[in-house]
């Protein structure tokens, strides 16, 4: 399949229905190649129709609970600018202003609203791309006493660099991105020569 017909199916939602969200057809999650500077990850959008409102937690479980090529997913993680823009492209068909759960947390008794942020990887929290006046704790602003400590990307349905709001734990957001962290093509390859070698020296030493 080519990558802009694998981009064009992507985002026709799937669901977890172990996880009470209601079921609809699977797509094939989309790669990030590494010959376009990505890091050979996979990314599925899983939406609507859901509960209402859908949860962080529920998110996080439902992702944690996916697997695509034997690997595992989780809640995206978003920790680089080049990975923003690719996963707003991805994103931008589902209409500017719709909100899309990742893989953000913020602790309790943070001393501000920019404090004790991570990712549910234990990647460094380095990066970030919070829309204009984000994030803000509403409505208690500046008030770390879990109202709003959950991420969402906000979609920019122009293909522009997608924004992040903190979010309540039932929040906006009826939607969640999964990330499935597949080895490298490179990687992949070079173990594979490894396990060869190794094969063929087993077989000289025998004959």
């Amino acid at each position: 399949m080519s990558p802009s017909r694998t981009r064009s199916v992507l985002f026709s939602f799937s669901f977890v229905a172990s996880f009470g969200l209601a079921p609809a057809a699977r797509s094939a999650p989309v790669q990030w190649p590494v010959a376009e500077g990505g890091n050979g990850h996979y990314y599925e959008a899983v939406g609507p129709p859901q509960p209402p409102s859908l949860s962080w937690t529920l998110a996080r479980d439902a992702a944690a609970a996916a697997s695509f090529m034997g690997v595992a997913g989780h809640l995206a993680t978003v920790t680089s600018e080049a990975e923003n823009r690719f996963i707003s492209e991805q994103t931008k068909t589902l209409g500017g202003g719709a909100q899309i759960w990742i893989g953000g947390g913020q602790a309790l008794g943070a001393p501000a609203t920019t404090d004790g942020w991570s990712w549910v990887t234990g990647e460094p929290w380095a990066y970030t791309s919070w829309t204009a006046g984000e994030p803000n704790d509403w409505p208690s602003t500046n008030v770390e006493n879990g109202e709003e400590q959950y991420l969402s990307m906000i979609v920019n349905s122009l293909g522009g660099v997608t924004m992040w709001n903190d979010n309540t734990p039932v929040g906006v957001p009826s939607r969640y991105l999964v990330e499935y962290d597949l080895p490298e093509p490179a990687s992949a390859g070079t173990l594979g020569a490894a396990a060869g070698m190794m094969l063929l020296t087993r077989r000289r030493r025998r004959a």
